[in-house]
């Protein structure tokens, strides 16, 4: 529980910007997910000079496609920072890129896992992680 509450506050973005202090020490700067993974916009004209949203960029973010979205995403899923790599091992069978290949489908996938979860004691992800770091 540490571990997820240190990576992610426990929190789940379907859409839309978390506020983080990730580079800058108590300094809460946007970062933008879909589908529990970062993601990056392409339109620069849309992502906030001076760290701080207007509404109209926030709107945009609730509202995102992935044809709004640069073809890589973020390397991790929330909430416990699950990677490919870490899908793989335990078995994940879609492909899913790689860290040097961070395609749009793990979106997909960590969606699917988080919606599998929903009515679950299990989380995949979760356990995923879990598998390949507490060993």
């Amino acid at each position: 529980m540490k571990w997820i509450d240190g990576q992610s506050n426990a929190q789940f973005p379907v859409k839309g910007v978390v506020y983080e202090d990730q580079y800058t020490r108590d300094f809460q700067e946007p970062y933008v997910f879909k589908d529990g993974v970062a993601v990056y916009i392409k339109d620069s004209t849309m992502w906030p000079k001076d760290k701080t949203c207007t509404p109209e960029q926030l709107d945009f973010y609730l509202h995102i496609t992935n044809e709004d979205l640069k073809p890589q995403t973020g390397q991790y899923a929330r909430i416990s920072s699950t990677t490919r790599e870490d899908y793989k091992a335990c078995g994940g069978a879609e492909d899913a890129g790689s860290k040097d290949d961070r395609k749009q489908k793990w979106m997909e996938i960590v969606r699917e896992l988080y919606k599998k979860a929903w009515r679950s004691d299990r989380n995949e992800l979760i356990e995923m992680w879990a598998k390949e770091h507490l060993g």
